[in-house]
């Protein structure tokens, strides 16, 4: 009776011992998909569904590496250039360009002249496609680089937590300025902080966002532009 006795409490170790193992199993698949599910993201973002609606102009692209190596490949920009662009960071991303509105400065050169200086104010949106980390990676490298090269070599980058993101500020030494916000997969990049403000808005659906004008609507195509009759009025005046 004794040796039933230790066999069953045995027994009784031993099953405990598999329930204990089957819950840390699956306690430990719960855990490795959550990680898996915050490490992702959320699914890739259709980047005219962030774009004001009220924009002047836009542009878009479903690869950027594509709608620019169409014009890196062709022979007059082989013959003008020194050297080719390596466009493969840019293979795959999707890139739309808002301009909500339009800066004029006139800077008097003599009592009867002047020169005007035509500035946009724009946003663009890349959905990247990749991990938030390497978004962030691509903004303080190949961004950070080409805003650099723009202004002349020379400016100070401020990061900060703003927006649920990693926010990026570019001063030049002339004071002019670049924004950049990284949400997860998504770059938010322009020359006017309220530019990307107003996308934040649209993301939110506090404003209508371009993908609702009929005028963009359509089959996929490399590349496409829209200027709304606001936008050619401010042109031509």
């Amino acid at each position: 009776m004794m040796l039933a006795q230790k066999r069953s409490r045995k027994d009784a170790a031993i099953g405990r011992l598999a329930m204990m193992k089957s819950k840390m199993l699956k306690a430990a698949a719960l855990a490795a998909i959550a990680f898996a599910s915050l490490a992702c993201g959320s699914p890739p973002t259709d980047v005219r569904t962030v774009i004001p609606g009220d924009a002047l102009v836009y542009l878009e692209t479903k690869d950027l590496g594509k709608a620019v190596g169409s014009i890196t490949e062709s022979a007059k920009y082989q013959e003008a250039a020194k050297t080719k662009p390596d466009l493969s960071a840019l293979n795959g991303m999707e890139l739309a360009v808002g301009v909500t509105g339009f800066e004029l400065k006139e800077k008097p050169v003599t009592d009867e002249s002047s020169v005007v200086d035509f500035q946009p104010r724009f946003v663009a949106v890349a959905e990247t496609g990749l991990w938030n980390f390497q978004a962030i990676g691509f903004v303080e490298e190949q961004l950070g680089l080409f805003i650099s090269e723009a202004y002349g070599g020379a400016a100070t980058l401020v990061t900060s937590e703003k927006h649920d993101g990693k926010y990026f500020v570019w001063t030049a030494e002339d004071g002019r300025k670049a924004y950049a916000l990284v949400i997860g997969s998504l770059i938010f990049f322009g020359n006017d902080e309220s530019s990307i403000e107003k996308c934040l808005a649209v993301r939110r659906g506090e404003a209508d966002s371009i993908a609702g004008n009929s005028k963009i609507a359509g089959p996929d195509r490399l590349a496409f532009g829209y200027i709304s009759p606001d936008g050619v009025a401010q042109i031509a005046n």
